[in-house]
């Protein structure tokens, strides 16, 4: 087991002890993602994490995003994530996956090679994305900071760390609260792109936020307050 899924099997493990349940959603396929919600709501709920693919062929998508999921919550919570992902996609890649958001930014509008400083010209679309986190607060965020294959695996290890604080430091600043933010690093772990060309390094190079419904979304979902 590699060092990612090491980390995302401790993340489910701490949720599931934290929240008293235990369970895990198959990936999936692209579908309409209120549809999945309802569905989800209706099997009794589920600890979503781990294996969140919403690409076919990539389970590792989306496999930081974790929620718990009651009967008859699902729809609301997927209308809530639709409208954010919406928004989101003005200023970054979005993908949807289940009841989960993974927003990427590739590392060449962040940061210089083999830096964690923000680059000055990223700072505008970042304060977007903080405003929509704002706005959508009843949402949980990892930051998750990636690198291609390139040097040593502790150095990208450690280089994946300090841009994601990069990151959350600065959305921090811009008003979203620290407290619904974590911060990962991956190094050049599940790249999505092959190594082998200049092209696939720079996808590899990148930040992601896996952004989940909190536990206030879900009760309100459940009260029909969603």
């Amino acid at each position: 087991m590699n060092n990612y899924w090491k980390k995302s099997c401790i993340l489910l493990t701490l949720s599931a002890l934290a929240l008293g349940q235990v369970g895990c959603a198959t990936p999936t396929t692209d579908a309409s993602r209120t549809q999945k919600g309802a569905v989800m709501g209706g099997v009794g709920g589920a600890i979503v994490g781990g294996l969140l693919g919403g690409k076919k062929g990539n389970a590792g998508k989306g496999a930081l995003i974790g929620g718990l999921l009651g009967a008859a919550t699902g729809g609301a919570v997927g209308n809530y994530m639709d409208k954010q992902a919406q928004e989101l996609a003005q200023v970054a890649q979005v993908e949807r996956v289940e009841d989960g958001i993974v927003a990427t930014m590739k590392d060449k509008i962040l940061f210089d090679t083999n830096e964690s400083t923000l680059k000055p010209e990223s700072k505008a679309s970042l304060g977007k994305i903080a405003e929509v986190l704002k706005k959508y607060d009843k949402t949980e965020v990892t930051v998750a900071g990636y690198t291609d294959n390139v040097g040593t695996m502790s150095h990208n290890q450690q280089l994946s760390e300090r841009r994601a604080n990069a990151v959350r430091l600065f959305l921090s600043n811009q008003g979203v609260a620290p407290s619904r933010m974590t911060v990962m690093g991956f190094g050049p772990d599940n790249p999505v792109a092959p190594n082998t060309t200049a092209e696939g390094r720079s996808q590899n190079r990148r930040v992601e936020l896996h952004i989940a419904p909190n536990e206030q979304l879900l009760k309100d979902s459940q009260q029909g307050q969603g």
